[in-house]
Protein backbone atom coordinates (compact mmCIF):
# COMPACT_ATOMS: atom_id res chain seq x y z
CA UNK A 1 0.00 0.00 0.00
CA UNK A 2 1.38 3.40 -0.99
CA UNK A 3 1.73 5.90 1.87
CA UNK A 4 -0.89 8.64 1.80
CA UNK A 5 0.50 12.09 1.01
CA UNK A 6 0.12 14.87 3.60
CA UNK A 7 -2.44 16.84 1.57
CA UNK A 8 -4.69 13.80 1.16
CA UNK A 9 -4.32 13.19 4.89
CA UNK A 10 -5.46 16.76 5.60
CA UNK A 11 -8.51 16.27 3.38
CA UNK A 12 -9.32 13.10 5.29
CA UNK A 13 -9.06 14.93 8.61
CA UNK A 14 -11.65 17.45 7.39
CA UNK A 15 -13.71 14.65 5.75
CA UNK A 16 -13.69 16.35 2.36
CA UNK A 17 -12.10 13.27 0.78
CA UNK A 18 -15.62 11.79 0.90
CA UNK A 19 -17.16 14.60 -1.14
CA UNK A 20 -18.43 14.00 -4.62
CA UNK A 21 -17.11 16.53 -7.10
CA UNK A 22 -19.03 19.74 -6.72
CA UNK A 23 -20.83 21.07 -9.75
CA UNK A 24 -22.50 23.96 -7.92
CA UNK A 25 -19.55 26.17 -7.06
CA UNK A 26 -20.70 29.76 -6.88
CA UNK A 27 -19.12 31.55 -9.84
CA UNK A 28 -19.14 34.81 -7.89
CA UNK A 29 -16.53 33.51 -5.44
CA UNK A 30 -13.63 35.28 -7.09
CA UNK A 31 -12.27 37.46 -4.29
CA UNK A 32 -10.75 40.82 -4.98
CA UNK A 33 -9.70 42.98 -2.06
CA UNK A 34 -12.69 42.59 0.27
CA UNK A 35 -11.55 39.38 2.00
CA UNK A 36 -8.19 40.94 2.72
CA UNK A 37 -9.76 44.06 4.18
CA UNK A 38 -11.97 41.95 6.38
CA UNK A 39 -9.56 39.28 7.56
CA UNK A 40 -5.97 40.31 6.81
CA UNK A 41 -3.84 42.70 8.86
CA UNK A 42 -0.29 42.36 7.50
CA UNK A 43 1.72 41.15 4.48
CA UNK A 44 -0.66 38.51 3.17
CA UNK A 45 -1.96 36.48 0.31
CA UNK A 46 -5.16 34.55 -0.03
CA UNK A 47 -6.51 31.68 -2.06
CA UNK A 48 -9.74 29.76 -2.61
CA UNK A 49 -9.55 25.98 -2.44
CA UNK A 50 -12.23 23.88 -4.12
CA UNK A 51 -11.97 20.92 -1.76
CA UNK A 52 -14.14 18.59 -3.81
CA UNK A 53 -12.07 19.08 -6.96
CA UNK A 54 -8.77 19.57 -5.09
CA UNK A 55 -7.91 22.64 -7.15
CA UNK A 56 -7.22 26.28 -6.39
CA UNK A 57 -10.04 28.40 -7.77
CA UNK A 58 -8.01 31.55 -7.12
CA UNK A 59 -4.68 32.63 -5.64
CA UNK A 60 -3.57 36.23 -5.09
CA UNK A 61 -0.25 37.65 -6.27
CA UNK A 62 0.89 38.30 -2.69
CA UNK A 63 2.16 34.74 -2.48
CA UNK A 64 5.41 35.77 -4.21
CA UNK A 65 6.21 38.42 -1.62
CA UNK A 66 5.35 36.20 1.33
CA UNK A 67 6.63 32.80 0.19
CA UNK A 68 8.67 33.37 -2.96
CA UNK A 69 6.43 31.11 -5.09
CA UNK A 70 4.43 32.18 -8.13
CA UNK A 71 0.68 31.79 -8.43
CA UNK A 72 1.27 29.19 -11.14
CA UNK A 73 3.53 27.13 -8.86
CA UNK A 74 0.88 27.18 -6.14
CA UNK A 75 -1.87 26.16 -8.56
CA UNK A 76 0.19 23.23 -9.82
CA UNK A 77 0.08 21.70 -6.33
CA UNK A 78 -3.72 21.72 -6.29
CA UNK A 79 -3.53 23.14 -2.79
CA UNK A 80 -0.90 20.69 -1.60
CA UNK A 81 1.46 23.50 -0.63
CA UNK A 82 -0.82 24.11 2.37
CA UNK A 83 0.89 21.22 4.12
CA UNK A 84 4.07 20.86 2.07
CA UNK A 85 5.45 24.17 3.33
CA UNK A 86 4.82 23.57 7.05
CA UNK A 87 8.11 23.58 8.96
CA UNK A 88 9.24 19.96 9.56
CA UNK A 89 9.40 20.53 13.32
CA UNK A 90 5.77 21.72 13.36
CA UNK A 91 4.18 19.05 11.14
CA UNK A 92 3.16 16.65 13.92
CA UNK A 93 1.60 19.38 16.06
CA UNK A 94 -0.15 20.98 13.07
CA UNK A 95 -1.71 17.62 12.15
CA UNK A 96 -2.79 17.05 15.74
CA UNK A 97 -4.40 20.47 16.02
CA UNK A 98 -6.07 20.07 12.62
CA UNK A 99 -7.65 16.84 13.84
CA UNK A 100 -8.90 18.55 17.01
CA UNK A 101 -10.21 21.50 15.00
CA UNK A 102 -12.07 19.17 12.64
CA UNK A 103 -13.67 17.32 15.57
CA UNK A 104 -14.72 20.64 17.09
CA UNK A 105 -16.10 21.88 13.75
CA UNK A 106 -18.23 18.79 13.17
CA UNK A 107 -19.55 18.95 16.73
CA UNK A 108 -21.29 22.24 15.85
CA UNK A 109 -24.76 22.56 14.36
CA UNK A 110 -24.75 22.51 10.56
CA UNK A 111 -26.39 25.94 10.56
CA UNK A 112 -23.42 27.34 12.53
CA UNK A 113 -20.57 25.79 10.57
CA UNK A 114 -20.39 28.40 7.80
CA UNK A 115 -20.16 31.07 10.50
CA UNK A 116 -17.10 29.52 12.17
CA UNK A 117 -13.61 30.55 11.09
CA UNK A 118 -10.33 29.10 12.32
CA UNK A 119 -6.95 30.68 12.94
CA UNK A 120 -3.92 28.40 12.86
CA UNK A 121 -0.44 29.66 13.69
CA UNK A 122 2.67 27.84 12.54
CA UNK A 123 6.03 28.19 10.86
CA UNK A 124 6.32 27.65 7.11
CA UNK A 125 9.31 27.48 4.80
CA UNK A 126 9.72 29.95 1.95
CA UNK A 127 11.13 28.98 -1.42
CA UNK A 128 14.49 30.40 -0.32
CA UNK A 129 14.34 28.15 2.79
CA UNK A 130 13.83 31.06 5.17
CA UNK A 131 11.24 30.48 7.89
CA UNK A 132 8.14 32.64 8.32
CA UNK A 133 5.62 32.46 11.17
CA UNK A 134 2.13 32.79 9.72
CA UNK A 135 -1.46 33.14 10.73
CA UNK A 136 -3.48 30.78 8.53
CA UNK A 137 -7.12 31.89 8.53
CA UNK A 138 -9.57 29.29 7.27
CA UNK A 139 -13.01 30.54 6.23
CA UNK A 140 -15.71 28.19 4.87
CA UNK A 141 -17.38 29.77 1.84
CA UNK A 142 -19.66 26.95 0.70
CA UNK A 143 -20.91 23.82 2.43
CA UNK A 144 -22.95 20.89 1.15
CA UNK A 145 -26.25 19.87 2.77
CA UNK A 146 -24.42 17.76 5.34
CA UNK A 147 -22.37 20.75 6.43
CA UNK A 148 -19.12 19.55 4.87
CA UNK A 149 -16.91 22.27 3.32
CA UNK A 150 -16.91 22.45 -0.47
CA UNK A 151 -15.04 25.73 -0.90
CA UNK A 152 -12.64 27.31 1.58
CA UNK A 153 -10.98 30.69 1.72
CA UNK A 154 -7.48 30.76 3.24
CA UNK A 155 -5.58 33.91 4.21
CA UNK A 156 -1.91 33.56 5.12
CA UNK A 157 -0.40 36.50 6.96
CA UNK A 158 3.16 36.98 8.16
CA UNK A 159 2.88 37.56 11.92
CA UNK A 160 6.54 36.91 12.79
CA UNK A 161 6.86 40.45 14.15
CA UNK A 162 4.12 40.05 16.78
CA UNK A 163 4.97 36.58 18.05
CA UNK A 164 8.58 35.91 19.03
CA UNK A 165 7.67 32.53 20.58
CA UNK A 166 6.27 31.19 17.28
CA UNK A 167 4.12 28.50 18.90
CA UNK A 168 1.75 26.24 16.98
CA UNK A 169 -1.69 27.51 18.01
CA UNK A 170 -5.33 27.18 16.99
CA UNK A 171 -8.38 29.33 17.71
CA UNK A 172 -11.93 29.55 16.37
CA UNK A 173 -14.43 32.38 16.05
CA UNK A 174 -18.19 32.44 15.45
CA UNK A 175 -18.47 35.43 13.13
CA UNK A 176 -22.10 36.18 14.01
CA UNK A 177 -22.14 35.81 17.80
CA UNK A 178 -18.44 36.69 18.23
CA UNK A 179 -18.04 33.68 20.52
CA UNK A 180 -14.36 32.82 20.63
CA UNK A 181 -12.65 29.52 21.39
CA UNK A 182 -9.01 28.75 22.19
CA UNK A 183 -7.48 25.30 21.88
CA UNK A 184 -6.05 24.41 25.27
CA UNK A 185 -2.65 22.69 25.04
CA UNK A 186 -3.23 21.01 28.39
CA UNK A 187 -6.29 18.90 27.55
CA UNK A 188 -6.82 19.27 23.77
CA UNK A 189 -10.18 21.02 24.15
CA UNK A 190 -11.55 24.14 22.46
CA UNK A 191 -12.74 26.33 25.30
CA UNK A 192 -15.30 29.07 24.76
CA UNK A 193 -13.54 32.20 25.82
CA UNK A 194 -15.49 35.41 25.64
CA UNK A 195 -12.61 36.68 27.66
CA UNK A 196 -13.21 40.38 27.49
CA UNK A 197 -16.37 42.42 27.85
CA UNK A 198 -17.44 44.81 25.08
CA UNK A 199 -16.03 47.72 27.09
CA UNK A 200 -12.74 45.92 27.65
CA UNK A 201 -12.42 45.15 23.92
CA UNK A 202 -13.15 48.80 23.15
CA UNK A 203 -10.40 49.91 25.51
CA UNK A 204 -8.03 47.23 24.25
CA UNK A 205 -8.47 48.37 20.66
CA UNK A 206 -7.60 51.92 21.67
CA UNK A 207 -4.58 50.70 23.64
CA UNK A 208 -3.39 48.82 20.53
CA UNK A 209 -3.62 52.10 18.60
CA UNK A 210 -1.17 53.72 21.02
CA UNK A 211 -3.62 55.71 23.16
CA UNK A 212 -2.76 56.23 26.82
CA UNK A 213 -5.17 55.58 29.68
CA UNK A 214 -5.78 59.33 29.97
CA UNK A 215 -6.52 59.55 26.22
CA UNK A 216 -9.00 56.67 26.53
CA UNK A 217 -10.54 58.17 29.65
CA UNK A 218 -11.24 61.39 27.79
CA UNK A 219 -12.52 59.71 24.61
CA UNK A 220 -14.90 57.33 26.39
CA UNK A 221 -15.86 59.75 29.17
CA UNK A 222 -14.70 57.33 31.83
CA UNK A 223 -12.60 58.06 34.87
CA UNK A 224 -8.89 57.42 34.63
CA UNK A 225 -9.22 54.97 37.52
CA UNK A 226 -11.92 52.98 35.64
CA UNK A 227 -9.75 52.65 32.53
CA UNK A 228 -6.78 51.50 34.60
CA UNK A 229 -8.98 48.94 36.36
CA UNK A 230 -10.20 47.54 33.03
CA UNK A 231 -6.61 47.20 31.84
CA UNK A 232 -5.52 45.43 35.04
CA UNK A 233 -8.51 43.08 34.80
CA UNK A 234 -7.66 42.14 31.20
CA UNK A 235 -4.08 41.32 32.16
CA UNK A 236 -5.29 39.19 35.05
CA UNK A 237 -7.74 37.25 32.83
CA UNK A 238 -5.01 36.05 30.48
CA UNK A 239 -2.23 35.85 33.08
CA UNK A 240 -0.02 38.45 31.39
CA UNK A 241 2.04 41.22 32.95
CA UNK A 242 2.55 43.86 30.27
CA UNK A 243 0.53 45.86 27.78
CA UNK A 244 2.72 44.53 24.96
CA UNK A 245 1.80 40.95 25.89
CA UNK A 246 -1.87 41.89 26.12
CA UNK A 247 -1.94 43.48 22.66
CA UNK A 248 0.07 40.60 21.21
CA UNK A 249 -2.43 38.10 22.66
CA UNK A 250 -5.38 40.08 21.24
CA UNK A 251 -3.83 40.31 17.78
CA UNK A 252 -2.85 36.64 17.75
CA UNK A 253 -6.35 35.47 18.65
CA UNK A 254 -8.32 37.88 16.50
CA UNK A 255 -9.89 39.72 19.44
CA UNK A 256 -9.14 43.16 17.98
Amino acid sequence: MQPINPFEQLLQIWKVDKLEESTEINKKLKPKSAPMRRYGTGPSFYFVLNASKKVLEFCSQGIEELLGYTVEEAQETGGGFIVDLVHPLDVTEVNRQSQLASSFYYSQKISDRKKITFNFYTRVCRKDNKTVYIQNQLVPLQLNKEGMPLVLLFIWTDVSHISPNQEVLATALHTQSNEFWILSPSDDTFYSSQIFSNREREILKMVSQGLTSRDISSALKLSYHTVRTHRRNMLAKIHKRSTAELVQFANRHGII
